[in-house]
């Protein structure tokens, strides 16, 4: 609802089959975002959606009239959440990580994609370390290897990605 008369109004609407892709409109029934981003929020004034397919942040900025969108780099998402560890897909090696948590410790890690790649229908195996809708993000407390697939194959179009998650019996720096 609009409070004073330099608001924008938008409404929200979802349709079936649209992947999880919001779509947002202007009161005239033009549209104004999407379908790029699957959750959007509010932080600082700034509107922020998140491309679960794509493992990307979206920033939408209004400016007279117009609606553009950009990128969030690595530590714009650190500074959104910075109980996470962010892994670059780009830091993937022949599509195979290593990451360590410290013995008995939750750690939450966020994968952020900084190449051109998709992930679009890709789930996780376990299915557990991915508790949210949102792919991005990843909880584990034990050591475990991880499988991010479509539909768990692993292909030259659809490559899987592995996740090796071990434990530190010392204080050294994460990753």
């Amino acid at each position: 609802m609009k409070i004073s008369e330099n608001d924008i109004q938008f409404t929200n609407k979802s349709f079936i089959g649209s992947g999880g892709f919001s779509e947002y409109y202007y009161t005239n029934g033009g549209l104004a975002i999407g379908p790029v981003t699957n959750i959007e929020f509010l932080n600082n004034g700034k509107f922020i959606g998140i491309n679960s397919h794509d493992l990307k942040f979206i920033e939408y900025i209004y400016d007279d009239g117009k609606i553009t969108s950009r990128n969030l780099d690595k530590d714009e998402v650190q500074n959104l959440y910075p109980d996470y560890t962010i892994i670059k897909i780009s830091d993937f090696k022949d599509n195979k990580i290593t990451l360590y948590k410290q013995f008995l410790q939750k750690k939450k890690f966020l994968l952020f994609n900084d190449t051109d790649k998709s992930f679009y229908k890709y789930s996780y195996k376990p299915e557990r370390v991915n508790p949210s809708y949102i792919k991005t993000f990843i909880t584990v407390s034990y050591p475990v290897k991880i499988i991010f697939s479509h539909y768990g194959e692993d292909t030259p179009e659809s490559p899987a990605l592995t996740i090796y998650i071990k434990d530190r019996f010392y204080n050294k720096k994460e990753g």
